[in-house]
């Protein structure tokens, strides 16, 4: 059997596998968010302004980087980006000191993300078997998932135990492990683009995929402002019922966090699991319109018994992720394959465009409801949540939208997508 046929999936799970240790870098500024604000005095704004830089970086190269798969090989751009994104991560220590470096240095971060992530979801997307491939998916959004709760996990251990620019700086061995990895386990694969094929040309994409890209985005908007507050959330909670103080708050928030959104991971299962029978759509519409509503009202839940609010912040989060998977395999499967890289760089572009406003969105609330902002923990937290509710309430209606005028409501079948594609 060919490796390289479709049909064998042993380095497509090396390949998801590997999202754990590049993730290492992904959240180490959110497990240490309340020590920035309190060394450089940032206002709530500020600290989630450098959270968004992140995204910015990703935003500017994700377009490029996933298109680029489209003409040359997704392995030569993966292995780049991982050595880039460990280099990068590793000066942010050395040479952030406030606001805007610590906003650029997030941000040229960000740009090795983006080609990790998005070649490496083409090649999982396009490689799995047709009758796994929502589940293949859902593993490797898996494994992503495990990253970020690594990635908040061992920084909040690291900066329990070191100066924060030391463990920053040990966060760089997870993205240059990866990438040892995959030079040894990746394996050489085929052009994407064949013999007499034309050259670059503009991607002519169905009009649901444009919906589709909103509704990822809307999806982003409510992930990035959990991902970029949950762990202030907690530890503010903690602080304001008195249970520990604001650095012991820190490191129990960081670690509750992290098992939050590693627990999580289990919801990229269930949706590939949910897409493969009753449906991509009726998923995805579920998912986005329960946790919007949980969004919407989940700050009034703030200085509830520790427990409690983990627990409502776990159901929280595995709502919110059981769309993620189903939303790229939705979209590979409308997407001509010559344009494939395209769709999914737009999709992840233009998704952490609209998701990267999220946490600025989030802090000016915080910033309006609570007197004190600068280096303090804000302690009114009933409405900060709400945008996101919105936003992923309007990505249900769009797709419900998109299944009505998609085959007449039908749901596409596995393998639809080959129709479809030249």
């Amino acid at each position: 059997m060919n490796k390289h046929d479709g049909t064998s999936t042993h380095w497509l799970w090396a390949i998801c596998a590997a999202q754990v240790p590049m993730m290492f870098v992904y959240a180490n500024y959110v497990a240490a968010l309340p020590l920035f604000k309190a060394e450089w005095n940032l206002t709530n704004v500020q600290a989630g302004t450098i959270y968004t830089a992140f995204y910015v970086g990703y935003i500017l190269a994700a377009a490029v980087l996933a298109t680029a798969t489209d003409y040359m090989s997704a392995k030569k751009i993966y292995l780049a980006s991982s050595l880039w994104l460990a280099l990068l991560n590793f000066m942010f220590p050395l040479l952030a000191d406030g606001f805007v470096s610590a906003s650029v240095f997030r941000g040229l971060t960000g740009v090795g993300l983006a080609g990790t992530y998005a070649p490496a979801l083409r090649l999982v997307a396009e490689y799995a078997p047709q009758g796994r491939r929502a589940r293949m998916v859902g593993i490797y959004t898996f494994f992503y998932t495990v990253g970020v709760a690594t990635s908040i996990y061992v920084t909040g251990a690291l900066v329990a135990n070191f100066e924060w620019r030391t463990a920053f700086a040990l966060t760089s061995l997870g993205p240059a492990a990866g990438f040892l990895a995959m030079v040894f386990l990746l394996p050489a694969l085929p052009s994407p683009r064949r013999d007499g094929d034309a050259g670059f040309e503009l991607p002519r994409l169905p009009a649901p995929v444009w919906v589709l890209i909103g509704v990822v985005g809307a999806h982003r908007w409510e992930v990035f402002a959990f991902r970029g507050w949950i762990v202030t959330f907690l530890a503010a909670s903690l602080v304001m019922t008195g249970a520990e103080t604001r650095e012991s708050a820190l490191q129990v928030a960081s670690s509750a966090a992290a098992m939050i959104i590693g627990l999580s991971a289990v919801s990229k299962l269930i949706g590939g699991w949910f897409a493969d029978r009753i449906g991509r759509p009726p998923t995805i519409i579920a998912s986005l319109f329960l946790s919007g509503l949980i969004s919407v009202s989940i700050g009034l839940a703030f200085g509830a018994p520790f427990g409690i609010l983990q627990t409502l912040c776990l159901i929280w989060v595995i709502v919110m992720h059981v769309d993620a998977p189903v939303l790229v395999v939705l979209t590979t499967e409308l997407t001509p394959r010559r344009h494939l890289g395209s769709a999914l760089g737009i999709q992840s572009g233009l998704g952490f465009l609209l998701g990267s406003l999220a946490p600025m969105v989030v802090g000016k609330f915080l910033d309006m409801s609570n007197e004190s902002s600068t280096g303090e923990l804000p302690l009114n937290w009933d409405w900060a949540f709400i945008g996101p509710g919105v936003a992923a309430i309007l990505g249900a209606i769009a797709t419900i939208l998109v299944a009505r005028r998609y085959m007449g409501g039908e749901v596409p079948q596995e393998g639809g997508a080959e129709v479809s594609r030249p």
